[in-house]
């Protein structure tokens, strides 16, 4: 099995156990077999069993599925994505009007107090390999004459996952040549390899993820470490590229402020905060549609009963929100988004 598997693979963090690697089984439409992409991203599991289904919701979306026990033991589902490319995001997400991706449904981290567990039953994850509808779609919106922003990593890590699937270079040569639009991608990752391989695009921005008051009830788990992901953004930002730092959720209560203070301290010494393009924060969130089954997987639901109703998201509301932003920004000494 490849070194993603032993990176990535929550085995590592529970000892010995009898659950499949990662990836033991890749389940592969029909109408995905042809595609250049889907070949390479089966030979780095050579050791995968590869199953045949004609639509991959035959899989991700079957009933009784435990979200939880599938992440410790994620399958592949290899499809092709026929319509619906983008959609716009939610002012619950971000302000502003903005189209998110959805080329991976699901992410290869699991950390407690992502929203993807209230979003999906199933753990599995599916990744669409007709990355040029994607790019065709991007292309008519741009063209449409909206004020495009694509978030590209708001359902996955794309960064992270890029030694599987090998997206991000795609979407890195298609900002370049479509300067008229903005492209982020957030992530947690703690390599910045592939930046390293090209040309910095002034029109992407790289979002670095990191929580803050939360290590008391909920765990990040597959994720790299603070020091490691700081180190990445050092690479990144030496060779040119557009970073940023997201610091969210902030969970309320215990060391949020201290968490911060830690996380600003070290990216002054490592490089200093100035060179950040920006740096954001939000408080713990999430949409009320989801809210009844994330708490269900939650690992420790209690975080969440703070969390009051407001306009179609659980969360601690706009008074909290300010003060969050508000200490961020007097702590890092820049204005906080």
């Amino acid at each position: 099995m490849t070194s993603w598997t032993n990176r990535f693979d929550r085995r590592a963090m529970i000892g010995r156990s009898l659950y499949n690697p990662a990836f033991s089984h890749i389940y592969v439409e029909k109408g995905a077999r042809d595609y250049p992409l889907t070949g390479e991203i089966i030979g780095r599991f050579p050791r995968s069993e590869l199953i045949e289904i004609n639509h991959y919701k035959d899989v991700f979306n079957r009933p009784r599925q435990d979200f939880n026990t599938q992440i410790m033991s994620r399958n592949l589902i290899l499809a092709v994505r026929n319509g619906a490319f983008f959609y716009e995001g939610s002012e619950i997400c971000r302000p502003g009007r903005f189209y998110k991706s959805a080329q991976i449904i699901n992410c290869i981290y699991g950390c407690d107090y992502c929203y993807l567990r209230g979003a999906y039953e199933s753990g599995n994850v599916v990744a669409f390999v007709n990355s040029n509808d994607y790019f065709n779609a991007a292309s008519a919106i741009v063209k449409g004459g909206a004020n495009a922003l694509f978030c590209l990593s708001y359902e996955t890590d794309l960064l992270a996952a890029d030694e599987i699937f090998r997206f991000t270079s795609g979407w890195v040569e298609f900002a370049r040549r479509t300067p008229a639009a903005f492209f982020e991608i957030r992530t947690k990752t703690g390599r910045a390899d592939i930046l390293k391989k090209h040309e910095p695009v002034e029109n992407m921005l790289i979002e670095w993820s990191f929580a803050a008051g939360h290590k008391d009830c909920f765990n990040e788990n597959g994720t790299p470490g603070e020091d490691a992901r700081i180190a990445a953004i050092y690479d990144a930002i030496g060779v040119g590229w557009n970073a940023a730092i997201c610091i969210e959720p902030v969970v309320l209560g215990g060391n949020w402020k201290n968490d911060v203070k830690t996380l600003i301290d070290k990216v002054e010494k490592a490089f200093g905060v100035k060179k950040l393009k920006k740096i954001s924060a939000g408080g713990l969130r999430i949409p009320t549609v989801y809210y009844k089954r994330l708490v269900k997987t939650c690992v420790d639901p209690l975080p969440y009963a703070r969390l009051e109703e407001n306009g179609g998201v659980r969360s601690y509301g706009p008074e909290a929100e300010t003060m969050i932003k508000k200490t961020v920004g007097e702590l890092a000494g820049i204005e906080c988004a």
